[in-house]
């Protein structure tokens, strides 16, 4: 497992490791930290940076690392973003899954019209295709 983040918060980390040592701490952009990281995720949880244009490359990037049947999570869906803009991590989600339809599953409850699964504390997921 790991735990990236590019502006390390010394208690969350002393904490992190004594309390999970199978975590691995990565002091990285989520860009560099990808380029070390394997292919064959079980699942991401992306919350990072909230504009449109990093969440987006955030999805894109993490994306190609999780196994078939693997799940790609993120926090924060209903994060409104620059009000001028309308560019929201809500967004980003739904054009990355609009791009990407086929390799995702339909969402567990279609009725909502979504291209996702969501939570009620906005957290949004998605699993990958296993066939």
């Amino acid at each position: 497992m790991y735990n990236l983040d590019m502006i390390p918060k010394n208690f969350f980390y002393y904490w992190t490791g004594k309390r999970f040592p199978f975590v691995k701490i990565i002091k990285k952009t989520s860009l560099d930290a990808s380029k070390s990281i394997n292919n064959e995720l079980d699942f991401v949880f992306i919350d990072g940076d909230h504009d449109y244009e990093h969440v987006l490359q955030d999805i894109e990037i993490w994306s190609k690392k999780i196994k078939k049947g693997g799940l790609i999570i993120g926090h924060d869906y209903t994060w409104n973003g620059d009000k001028k803009t309308k560019r929201s991590v809500c967004n980003a989600v739904n054009d990355f899954f609009k791009k990407n339809k086929m390799d995702y599953y339909e969402p567990i409850d279609p009725k909502r019209n979504d291209l996702i699964n969501r939570s009620h504390d906005r957290i949004w997921w998605q699993q990958k295709q296993s066939n």
